[in-house]
């Protein structure tokens, strides 16, 4: 019997959807649906892209599976550019009846104590509640991210864990979401921007993400699909 995998794409996409109008957007050329051959085995892959006009500007997803066992997801979610809120990452590789890496975090815009006190602190208790999951290792945390990631290689009897963590920060990420305002300072306005296009240049999948779809992908494709798929 095939074991039930752990859908972070499908979970933010049906928690989103039932919140948000969302459009679907084609991605380009053939990264919406791809499948080739290459040293580590046989690839299938696809990648999905939303927005929605009332808050979201950018929601991004990829699947990929390497010979049908090791799969990996993909997804970022940002707000409208009018809006200060955090980045909203998510990342897992699952090796069935094995184990389970996941990351997910929220990326700031801001370094300000007011920011950080506002967005990022909130995700503390979240992270504390969370603290219990065998296998859970912050050492993973991003350069880019906050001090209170969700990460770590977690066995088969508690990778369903990581699912509830993902709708534990995707609740918040929502909440922060419904709840903001637009931007109108136009000196705060600059700082969000400056900083948005900052990540733009700088942000990578995790490290260990990165070591999986370097295996899987190969560098260039891997940085072709961050580039045009996430960026």
């Amino acid at each position: 019997m095939k074991e039930r995998v752990v859908d972070f794409n499908q979970i933010v996409r049906e928690y989103l959807a039932g919140k948000f109008p969302l459009e679907k957007i084609s991605p380009l050329d053939n990264l919406n649906s791809f499948n080739f051959l290459t040293i580590a085995g046989y690839v299938r892959g696809e990648s999905c892209l939303f927005r929605s006009d009332s808050r979201i500007g950018k929601l991004a997803f990829s699947s990929i599976t390497l010979n049908g066992i090791i799969n990996t997801t993909l997804g970022i979610a940002c707000s409208e550019s009018c809006y200060d809120i955090p980045v909203l990452i998510f990342e897992k590789t699952e090796l069935p009846r094995i184990i389970t890496f996941t990351y997910i975090d929220f990326i700031p815009l801001s370094k300000t104590s007011e920011y950080q006190e506002k967005y990022i602190e909130p995700l503390k208790p979240i992270s504390k509640d969370l603290a219990y999951i065998p296998g859970r290792n912050n050492s993973f945390r991003e350069s880019l991210g906050s001090p209170y990631s969700f990460s770590g290689f977690f066995k088969r009897h508690h990778k369903f864990s990581v699912g509830v963590a993902l709708e534990r920060y995707l609740g918040l990420w929502v909440n922060f979401l419904e709840n903001a305002m637009p931007i109108n300072s136009p000196e705060y306005d600059k700082e969000i921007k400056s900083n948005r296009q900052k990540l733009a240049n700088e942000f990578s999948f995790s490290e260990n993400s990165n070591k999986f779809l370097d295996l899987m992908l190969g560098k260039y494709f891997t940085k072709r699909l961050l580039k045009e798929i996430f960026l």
